[in-house]
């Protein structure tokens, strides 16, 4: 079975913007404990109603630094969130792979 943790962003926040890195890095903090411990997240948009790049990009785009793609996208799901928020998500995530795919290959090179 299964286990699954829904992580209200609204009600860590306690704003209806998603849009302070120190909530984004509460949020990631959060995820990561969860994703360590073999749990499945739910990551829950509700009442939320500005969702900035910047708030993803440490909520949720360091993950990539820490676990595999595959790993995350299975583990990861989002819910109550607009089409725009979602495309959002969406372009924090291919940065994110480029991003650390990047720094992966630069820190091969200096070995």
């Amino acid at each position: 079975m299964e286990k699954s943790i829904r992580i209200n962003i609204y009600n860590i926040t306690g704003q209806h913007d998603a849009i302070n890195s120190d909530d984004g890095e509460k949020i990631y903090s959060k995820i990561k404990e969860l994703i360590d411990k073999d749990y499945n997240v739910i990551l829950d948009f509700s009442n939320i109603t500005h969702l900035i790049t910047a708030f993803l990009n440490i909520a949720y785009g360091q993950l990539f630094g820490q676990f595999d793609e595959k790993l995350i996208e299975s583990r990861i799901a989002f819910e109550n969130i607009s089409d725009e928020d979602l495309y959002t998500v969406n372009r924090v995530r291919k940065n994110a792979i480029e991003f650390f795919l990047k720094k992966s290959q630069e820190q091969t090179k200096e070995k």
